[in-house]
């Protein structure tokens, strides 16, 4: 690889690591036989038009998650019909593309061809050369399309094989694909993206909600997750609309919709047409994932703020949750959870389900880290989703994540900000996250967390911050039994909850 603007498979072997290259076949023949004569019949390289170059790196810490085996840089040539590219690269000729980074664990079944070994700044020289290039590319879970200044290719040229359930960032283009997990109870049938954006509504946002969902999906989003007492359905189903209409995605498909449902609808007979209700207001035909908000019941009526406890009734866990079941039973909903459950809370619920819940979405950010109830989730197979990543929502006092000088520290030696890394020890965590920010540019910034690790004396430093739960409930006055005295830190239980976090 060179800094002068092209991709090329280095034979200098100065570097540590071994490098690969893989080869794509086209879904159809392209180009005649003759073509490349025997060396190219005996790779059949005219069948190539997209090919990876895969550095074999070692793992820095085997029990850290963000530890990959292999980086791999995946080239993009801006004529992926030319039939003589691979072979250019190959032999050193510079070839104009764009360059992806992918994270892989194994090769590919594909063949793979040793060329050489890979120089120290190859990252650094992959970002810096696709500055260079201006490209757009949109990467679905599947397919690649790639829209260059030499035209626009033959979409059907850029069909993935099964490797790419490796999920890609894309240096200096315009979208990310996201990692995903997949939801235990779901049967397979959906994947969550690692990192969502939330819609609980903002006084101080200036964007409205269906302008942020649209960027959003333009960004390379594609959870998002709402509640119905939000009141922002609406507005997310607009928005969905609208990038259909752009084209910004093919079909409903390649979203992930969550929503909730609110404590007044938390009774048997009213979960059914409570989804039924946000269904409509979304335009939607089934949501991926549908939650039960808090583990408490109101009496039916309009949504209140703070809940008065005079309002509260008993809370009917099994009755309603054998409606939630028959709500992913039907069909309309890929997958079924809760937020705001304690272990025991979980317990309980497990001890009768036939469906457990795919999801517990729970406060988790450095300030209030809950190891325990994620080891509790991670044992039964309940996938954690982390809202107030970065502790945002509190009516006084300084925010215990981002005003903290450990982080701030952290973020300078890694020059991030400080959500990064919020949002990459998350990640490392193996937890799945809902990031609220309707800023274009932080939500980039909080997609651009793939590509890097926390080290094991960042860790040290985080494990030292202060916990302390911000979210005491959705009651007043609160209900001291809400987390049935779970916490691992004494609770100051003062009343900072604000619709901004999370109802």
């Amino acid at each position: 690889m060179a800094a002068s603007g092209v991709w090329k498979a280095s034979m200098v072997r100065s570097g540590r690591e071994e490098v690969y290259v893989a080869a794509m076949p086209l879904r159809a023949t392209k180009g005649p036989p003759q073509l490349l004569m025997s060396a190219a019949y005996s790779l059949n390289f005219w069948n190539f038009h997209h090919f990876m170059v895969i550095i074999n790196n070692k793992p820095l810490n085997r029990t850290n998650p963000c530890s990959f085996q292999l980086l791999v840089y995946d080239f993009q040539p801006k004529d992926p019909e030319d039939p003589y590219a691979a072979l250019a690269v190959l032999s050193g000729r510079s070839v104009p593309g764009a360059v992806l980074v992918r994270k892989l664990k194994k090769l590919p079944r594909n063949k793979c061809w040793l060329v050489g070994y890979s120089k120290e700044d190859a990252e650094k020289v992959a970002t810096e050369f696709n500055k260079t290039w201006e490209t757009s590319l949109r990467v679905g879970v599947n397919d690649c399309r790639h829209y260059t200044n030499g035209g626009k290719a033959n979409p059907c040229m850029h069909a993935f094989h099964t490797h790419t359930y490796i999920h890609t960032y894309i240096m200096g283009a315009a979208t990310v694909a996201i990692p995903e997990v997949v939801l235990e109870s779901s049967n397979g049938q959906r994947r969550i993206p690692v990192i969502g954006l939330g819609t609980a509504p903002e006084a101080s946002s200036k964007v409205s909600t269906k302008d942020a969902v649209v960027e959003a999906i333009k960004q390379g989003y594609r959870h998002f997750d709402a509640a119905s007492a939000y009141g922002v359905e609406q507005s997310v189903g607009e928005a969905i609309q609208e990038a259909l209409q752009l084209g910004l995605i093919s079909s409903r498909d390649q979203l992930f919709i969550t929503t909730k449902i609110w404590v007044t609808d938390n009774h048997p007979h009213l979960i059914l047409p409570a989804l039924q209700k946000s269904l409509k207001t979304l335009q939607l035909d089934y949501l991926d994932l549908y939650l039960i908000h808090w583990p408490i019941s109101a009496k039916p009526g309009k949504v209140t703020y703070p809940i008065e406890q005079s309002e509260l009734v008993p809370f009917d866990m099994e009755g309603v949750w054998k409606s939630m079941e028959e709500c992913q039973r039907l069909g309309l909903t890929k997958a079924i959870g809760v937020s705001n459950f304690s272990i025991k809370k979980l317990q309980k619920l497990l001890s009768f389900a036939t469906i457990p819940p795919a999801v517990n979405q729970v406060e988790v950010n450095l300030a209030f880290q809950q190891h325990k109830l994620r080891e509790f989730c991670k044992s039964k197979g309940i996938t954690v989703t982390a809202f107030s990543p970065l502790r945002k929502g509190s009516s006084r006092g300084t925010n215990m994540v981002m005003d903290n000088d450990v982080l701030k520290e952290l973020a300078d030696a890694h020059a991030k900000t400080v959500a990064q890394i919020c949002l990459r020890w998350i990640y490392e965590q193996g937890l799945t996250v809902v990031a609220k920010s309707y800023d274009k540019e932080r939500m980039k910034q909080n997609l651009e967390i793939f590509d890097w690790c926390l080290t094991d004396e960042d860790y040290k430093k985080i494990s030292e911050i202060h916990q302390d739960r911000l979210i005491k409930g959705p009651t007043k006055p609160l209900l001291h039994d809400l987390w049935d005295e779970e916490d691992e830190h004494q609770l100051y239980f003062c009343f900072e909850l604000c619709l901004g976090c999370n109802l």
